[in-house]
């Protein structure tokens, strides 16, 4: 399982900065494609919520507690500032670069119904 600073970090080496809402959903979305592909998920992040909302328990503590995230409060986002290494397994990297493509193209609340309305989403919150 890879833990969400890491996911985070890989997330944000390729976007640069987002706020937390949209972090969240592209994990969210990477695992779903992963459960969908290999019958697994890829964290172990705690989902709360139910039908049209969620939030990932303590991921934006977790990432503003480390030194390697900065908030950005003029752009409301969160970028992830250090250079270390980032290794994630071939094929999980692989569904985690398919939900940014796919976030790329949507909006906010289109990014959130990609996920809550995706087959799997349930067992995200289980």
């Amino acid at each position: 399982m890879i833990s969400l600073p890491k996911i985070s970090a890989y997330i944000l080496r390729k976007k640069n900065c987002l706020h937390p809402f949209r972090i969240s959903r592209v994990i969210a979305l990477a695992e779903l494609i992963c459960m969908e592909k290999y019958g697994k998920r890829i964290t172990s992040a705690k989902y709360i919520g139910g039908p049209g909302v969620f939030y990932i328990d303590g991921l934006k503590e977790e990432l503003l507690n480390s030194p390697c995230f900065e908030k950005l409060e003029d752009q409301g986002c969160i970028k992830y500032v250090c250079n270390e290494e980032i290794n994630i397994e071939e094929d999980i990297r692989a569904c985690i670069d398919e939900a940014i493509r796919i976030a790329e193209k949507a909006s906010d609340i289109e990014l959130n119904n990609i996920v809550v309305k995706h087959k799997l989403f349930p067992k995200l919150l289980e």
